[in-house]
């Protein structure tokens, strides 16, 4: 936990400074490289990668918007968590309060392949595409935003 507590503090600190001073090969450039990407990248079996844990969204980036740093921006970290029984639970930060979450939306989603989709209990529902999947990272995209996630809580630390 305090490895990402660290890495998110590392990636807040680096979407401050200046494109100019980074290099293609640091962490920045690689977040921005996966979200970015043209191609799909999903390891198998999806389920298993996906439940069971909190997914802290870190950074996004809108697809309409060239691929450059400049357009990436810094995610509040709301958490997403899918369970085993195709249920989800999303928790989204307090506009408000930082440092507490407010809206609560649960549902059951659906998974086939790399397409998941998330249905609430009031009956919306949105259809995501899983671009990258692995043990410690996710990038969804849905209406035109891909949002980059990370397997670990982070932005509430106890540290």
């Amino acid at each position: 936990m305090k490895n990402t507590f660290l890495f998110t503090i590392f990636l807040t600190l680096f979407f401050s400074v200046s494109a100019r001073c980074q290099t293609q090969d640091s962490t920045i450039y690689v977040v921005l490289n996966a979200l970015t990407a043209d191609e799909i990248s999903v390891n198998e079996p999806t389920i298993d990668l996906l439940i069971d844990s909190d997914w802290e969204a870190l950074a996004y980036w809108e697809t309409k918007d060239p691929k450059e740093l400049d357009y990436m921006h810094e995610a509040v970290g709301d958490i997403y968590s899918f369970k085993k029984d195709y249920t989800f639970e999303m928790r989204m930060i307090d506009q408000n309060d930082p440092q507490k979450f407010g809206l609560e939306i649960t549902g059951n989603y659906t998974l086939e392949k790399n397409k998941i989709e998330l249905i609430a209990k009031n009956g919306k529902s949105i259809l995501c595409e899983i671009r990258y999947l692995d043990t410690l990272y996710l990038i969804l995209e849905f209406d035109g935003l891909r949002i980059f996630y990370t397997k670990s809580q982070s932005y509430f630390s106890n540290d």
